[in-house]
């Protein structure tokens, strides 16, 4: 596993530095959970990917396997997890979030309740999600 004090021995070698990133992010890309919130994001999209991969195959009269392609297609998806995650964070975050002081809330702007929301899915989705909270709202990191 990478950690910072790997990223720090690269110095200020823009090469270095670089080829760390695509280290970090191929071994991101082979942990376990980043593959279940791969799966959970074509399922947000409506898909299912266990049901698309099937390929119904049959025997011919010499006992070799066929790819049936004469049969209708019945395989249909519904879009019951996107309707479940998105109900859970209109429930947790539908009113959107309040300060003690106001001024807080006006500093982030409009659009910052939005964001959460956005950031609430993807967490729902991924197990995690990241943003930067700025003077002036949420820079999303997902």
């Amino acid at each position: 596993m990478l950690t910072y004090e790997d990223f720090e021995k690269c110095g200020d070698d823009e090469s270095k530095i670089a080829d760390f990133i695509r280290m970090k992010i191929d071994e991101q890309e082979q942990n376990e959970r980043y593959m279940e919130g791969v799966t959970a994001g074509e399922f947000y999209r409506g898909g299912d990917p266990a049901m698309q991969k099937y390929e119904k195959i049959i025997y011919d009269v010499m006992g070799a396997p066929r790819k049936e392609i004469f049969s209708a297609n019945n395989k249909l998806t519904a879009n019951f997890y996107n309707l479940f995650i998105t109900q859970e964070v209109s429930y947790l975050l539908g009113n959107g979030i309040s300060f003690d002081d106001e001024t807080i809330k006006k500093r982030l702007g409009n659009e910052f309740d939005y964001d959460l929301q956005d950031l609430m899915t993807w967490a729902a989705n991924d197990s995690e999600s990241y943003a930067l909270l700025k003077s002036d709202g949420i820079e999303k990191l997902c």
